[in-house]
């Protein structure tokens, strides 16, 4: 997948990738490519931003721009399947509006991972990839 908008990983892609490569197993750490971590150093492709802000030190989180996990995916992932964290290639494992998912983890006390760079994808399976 590559990243852009404020897309987020809804439940249902989570019941399509599974019914492709199998059932997410408990205990897994679920990652999510979306091609943002290519866009660094640039740290406002990175985030995400439009090209007309120019002061980064007041952003709001609503002015950042990139895809993530939503709440029902979140919930999905570490309820109902198990798995002991989530992670992403972008700026944060939300979609950059919320953090509702960071919010669902931390009260499990699970991990998040974010900004995961480009050479670890390459020593992991493509299987374990969205």
């Amino acid at each position: 997948m590559r990243g852009g908008g404020k897309f987020k990983i809804q439940i249902y892609f989570l019941f399509s990738w599974e019914r492709k490569n199998g059932p997410i197993k408990q205990g897994s750490i679920v990652l999510l490519r979306t091609g943002c971590a290519e866009s660094w150093p640039d740290r406002k492709a990175f985030r995400g931003l439009h090209e007309d802000i120019d002061n980064e030190d007041t952003l709001k989180p609503t002015d950042m721009n990139f895809p993530g996990y939503d709440a029902s995916s979140a919930t999905y992932l570490t309820v109902e399947k198990g798995v002991i964290g989530v992670g992403t290639d972008c700026l944060s494992i939300d979609s950059g509006e919320n953090s509702r998912v960071r919010k669902i983890l931390k009260c499990l006390n699970l991990s998040g991972y974010s900004a995961i760079q480009n050479k670890l994808w390459d020593v992991m399976s493509q299987k374990t990839l969205f």
